[in-house]
C-alpha cells in the first residue's frame, strides 16, 4: 500500500538504482522513517536497491515478498477434443495448462473438475499437477458401434399371440415392429428383414423405424397350420451388429369346410323282420375344420313319401338302427337321406343316400281273389278240360303257391285236378266222371261243390 513504513533510519534518500525509473519510496528527514510512494507489484519487480544519505551512507535494497494477488490462468479459454466411446478407462484425452505469477504456494497451481457445473456421474478424472484433462473443456464422444439394434414386436391378434385367422386377406396386418439402436449416427440406421412364410406374409414400412408384417397371399390352414418366421434388423456400422426375433405364427381355423361322406351312396341288405333297435350300418362323414368347426353330426331327413321313420340314427357314431317293424310289402327298397353337420357358425352340412333292399320273409297268407267262384258247365265237358282258373293275391319272392282240391261236395263221385299255370294262378279241371260213359253226369240244377286250398312251396 501506499505509504506503507519500509524502515527508519534518520536519513534522506540520494538515489535510486538505476533500475529504478521512477521513485518507489519518500523518506522523512526528520523521522528517518522511509515509506512506499507508489503500489508495489512483485511479478513487475521483486527487489529495489537506493541509497540512504546518512553520515556512513549506506546503500537499502529492498526484496519485495509475494502475496497471492494473481489466480491461475488457462493458456487457452476453452479445449475440444473428440474420443472414441470404447476408450479404456484411464487413458489420457488431453491435457490442459494454467500458469500462477505468484511464487512459492501461492504460485502452485492444483487441477480440478467442476462437479457442480459439469461431469458429475464423474466420467472423466484430472491429475491434479498435471491438468490432464479440463479448463472448460468439452469433449465429444465418437460413437463407436458397440450397440445391437432392438427390436419390438405386439402380435396384433385379440389375445396378442402369433396367430392369424385363415381367412385373413392380403394387406391385413398381423404384427406391429419398432426397431432402435442406441448408437448414434450412421450406427442408428437400421435394416429390418423377415424370413420365411413361403412367400405368405410380407414386411413394409414408411419411417424405416415402424414396420408391419402383414399377409401377402391367402391361407388355408387345412393346407398348412403354421409359418416359422424370423425377423432381423441390421445396422450400418463396421462390422454390422444384428438382432434376431423367430416365432411360430398359428394359422387359426375358421368354418370353410363342409363335412363330407366317405361315400355318397350306401346300399345295405337286410330281412325285413328284425327287431327295432337292429344294427343296419354305419355312415362316416369327416370334416377338414378345426375344433367345433369339425365336430360332425348325424340325422334323417324325414319326408312324407318315404319310410325313413323306420329308422334312426346315432348323431355322434353315425350308426343307423331300425326305429319302427318293416314291411317288404309296403316298401321293399326304402331309401334314406343322411345328413352330417358341422358345428361351426354357420353351420355346414353335406348328405348321402342309405339304399336299404328288405329281404322278404314269408310273413303273409296266400289270399285267393274271390272267397267263392261259380262256374256253370255242360254235363258232357270232355274229360280234361279247363273249366276254371283260380289265383291269390300274395306270393313271396322266391316261394310258389301250391294248389290242391280240399274237397268235393256232389252227389257223384266226380275227380278233379288242379294244374298250375304261370303265374299265381292254377286251373280246375276234370279227371273222371259218373256212370258207364265219360264225361259229368249232372241233372238241371245240380252240381258239384269244390274246396280249393293253396300253400307255400319253395322254388
Amino acid at each position: 500500500p501506499l505509504n506503507q513504513p519500509l524502515v527508519c533510519i534518520p536519513c534522506r534518500i540520494k538515489a535510486h538504482c538505476k533500475e529504478d525509473r521512477a521513485t518507489f519510496c519518500s523518506a522523512n528527514e526528520n523521522t528517518g522513517i522511509i515509506k512506499t510512494a507508489r503500489v508495489l507489484d512483485r511479478e513487475t519487480r521483486d527487489r529495489y536497491s537506493f541509497i540512504a544519505v546518512t553520515p556512513e551512507g549506506i546503500t537499502v535494497e529492498v526484496n519485495i515478498q509475494d502475496i497471492n494477488d494473481n489466480a491461475p490462468t488457462f493458456n487457452q479459454s476453452r479445449y475440444h477434443t473428440l474420443i472414441s466411446e470404447n476408450l479404456k478407462p484411464g487413458s489420457s484425452i488431453l491435457q490442459v495448462f494454467a500458469s500462477d505469477a505468484d511464487e512459492g504456494e501461492n504460485g502452485d497451481v492444483v487441477y480440478e473438475i467442476n462437479r457442480r457445473q459439469s461431469d458429475p456421474d464423474q466420467y472423466f478424472t484430472i491429475d491434479s499437477r498435471t491438468g490432464v484433462t479440463t479448463a472448460f473443456v468439452t469433449i465429444h464422444v465418437r460413437d463407436y458401434n458397440d450397440n445391437q439394434p432392438t427390436m419390438t414386436i405386439i402380435f396384433l391378434s385379440e389375445d396378442g399371440s402369433p396367430q392369424i385367422s385363415e381367412g385373413a386377406q392380403p394387406g391385413q396386418y398381423v404384427a406391429r415392429i419398432s426397431v432402435s439402436d442406441p448408437d448414434y449416427g450412421e450406427y442408428s440406421n437400421v435394416n429390418v428383414t423377415l424370413e420365411g412364410g413361403d412367400g405368405k406374409f410380407a414386411l413394409t414400412t414408411k419411417d424405416n423405424i415402424i414396420y408391419l408384417i402383414c399377409v401377402d397371399q391367402l391361407l388355408d390352414r387345412e393346407e398348412r397350420d403354421s409359418y416359422d418366421l424370423r425377423v432381423t434388423a441390421t445396422d450400418s456400422g463396421t462390422p454390422p451388429l444384428r438382432a434376431e426375433s423367430t416365432f411360430v405364427l398359428q394359422v387359426v381355423d375358421i368354418n370353410d369346410n363342409p363335412p363330407l361322406f366317405d361315400q355318397q351312396e350306401y346300399k345295405q341288405s337286410i330281412p325285413e323282420v328284425v327287431y327295432p333297435g337292429s344294427f343296419v350300418l354305419q355312415v362316416t362323414a369327416r370334416d377338414k375344420d378345426q375344433g367345433p368347426n369339425g365336430e360332425v353330426r348325424y340325422s334323417i331327413m324325414h319326408g312324407h313319401d318315404t319310410h325313413s321313420s323306420w329308422f334312426a340314427i346315432d348323431p355322434a357314431t353315425g350308426i343307423i338302427t331300425t326305429a319302427a317293424p318293416l314291411d317288404y310289402e309296403k316298401d321293399p327298397q326304402p331309401q334314406l337321406t343322411v345328413l352330417a353337420t358341422d358345428r361351426g357358425t354357420p353351420a355346414l352340412s353335406s348328405s348321402a343316400v342309405v339304399h336299404v333292399a328288405l329281404q322278404d320273409v314269408n310273413d303273409n297268407e296266400p289270399v285267393f281273389r274271390s272267397n267263392f267262384y261259380n262256374v256253370s258247365l255242360k254235363e258232357n265237358t270232355p274229360v280234361g278240360t279247363c273249366f276254371l282258373q283260380v289265383g291269390t293275391t300274395v306270393r313271396p319272392e322266391g316261394f310258389v303257391h301250391l294248389y290242391q282240391v280240399l274237397w268235393v261236395h256232389s252227389s257223384d263221385a266226380i275227380c278233379m285236378t288242379l294244374k298250375v299255370c304261370a303265374g299265381q294262378h292254377a286251373a280246375l279241371s276234370q279227371v273222371g266222371g259218373v256212370g258207364s260213359g265219360p264225361g259229368l253226369g249232372i241233372e238241371m240244377g245240380q252240381g258239384p261243390t269244390v274246396g280249393v286250398g293253396s300253400g307255400p312251396g319253395q322254388e
